[in-house]
């Protein structure tokens, strides 16, 4: 009896071994989502289009991308923390993913703790904006323009997210009066400053040059410790002292829900792996001034979990209540 006790003992183990290799190789079976929950022609719409249509080419099936802008991200990001962990419903988004807990109450879903990363994509340097409308060239000029225009010098956020969370902890570090109006989406507001219906706005360099060349944007501070070359006369927020309260931000997350087999997120992660190291993705990274990361699923966790100890702080420090 010890003997057969045993032996079943032993083909279990060995059926289980067996089953996460063949899981993988089964996967994919059906169409992959890219979920973005921004509108299309930002950042990560941008990134995620490119990894869709590399993994559609390397996995034989089709990746598509569906953007569910809205709630400050809260909607995509949802929805993917929701959606069963079987590697068919993914996410790719910024660093409000790492900040909508301390800015939304009662989300229905913990991004903490219903999703897991998978690898960080790209990063990128990300700028402040104004338009040519409003007349200034630095951003000390801006400051005093909307201090001295009270309901005039208004900033777009994409509601309640990291765009917010920054433009709230710069308005108290330079005690200039601007305020809120929501979007859904870079797009969104990239024309509404055009429109000169809002005169602040930030995002990352690729989405503004070519406003900048034309001179319908005016760069007035870049998010990094230093000056970068391609922007030489631009000062950065840690020269001009905000460094403490406005972090770089602008990184691309690659996410799965909580309980996808492992096999399955290192099929993913090799995904990853394989196009960041592209010829036309580096090309494609130099023209939007972003750098391609591929961090493993180890590392992105750690990057996630700096991030929402970053930005938990930064909400400490200016009092940011959930609503």
């Amino acid at each position: 009896m010890s003997f057969l006790r045993n032996g079943a003992l032993g083909l279990l183990g060995g059926l289980v071994l067996l089953a996460t290799p063949v899981a993988a190789q089964q996967y994919p079976s059906r169409q992959i989502t890219l979920v973005v929950p921004f509108t299309a022609g930002g950042q990560q719409d941008v990134e995620a289009r490119a990894l869709a249509e590399s993994m559609s080419k390397r996995m034989n099936t089709s990746v598509i991308v569906d953007n569910r802008p809205g709630g400050g991200s809260a909607i995509g990001i949802g929805l993917v923390a929701k959606a069963p962990p079987d590697g068919y419903t993914l996410l790719v988004t910024g660093s409000s993913v790492a900040q909508l807990q301390f800015m939304r109450k009662d989300l229905g879903f913990d991004p903490s703790k219903d999703l897991v990363p998978i690898s960080y994509l790209s990063t990128g340097i990300t700028m402040f904006v104004t338009n040519k409308a409003t007349g200034v060239k630095t951003w000390q000029d801006f400051v005093a323009y909307a201090n001295k225009n009270p309901g005039k010098a208004n900033y777009a956020s994409l509601g309640v997210g990291s765009v917010l969370l920054a433009f709230e902890a710069l308005k108290q570090a330079a005690k200039a009066n601007i305020a809120e109006v929501p979007y859904k989406g870079m797009s969104e507001y990239i024309t509404a400053l055009l429109r000169d219906d809002v005169q602040l706005i930030m995002g990352t360099i690729g989405g503004f040059k070519q406003h900048i060349e034309t001179g319908d944007m005016v760069p007035l501070m870049i998010i990094n410790d230093k000056r970068i070359a391609a922007f030489p006369n631009v000062p950065s927020t840690g020269e001009l002292g905000y460094g403490a309260s406005i972090r770089p931000f602008a990184a691309t997350g690659f996410y799965a829900p909580t309980g996808t087999p492992k096999a399955v997120l290192d099929k993913l992660y090799d995904e990853v792996a394989f196009y960041v190291k592209q010829p036309e993705t580096l090309k494609r990274a130099e023209n939007f001034y972003t750098e391609m990361i591929g961090s493993n699923p180890a590392e992105a966790k750690k990057t996630y979990d700096d991030d929402v100890a970053v930005w938990g702080a930064v909400a400490k420090s200016i009092n940011m209540q959930p609503q």
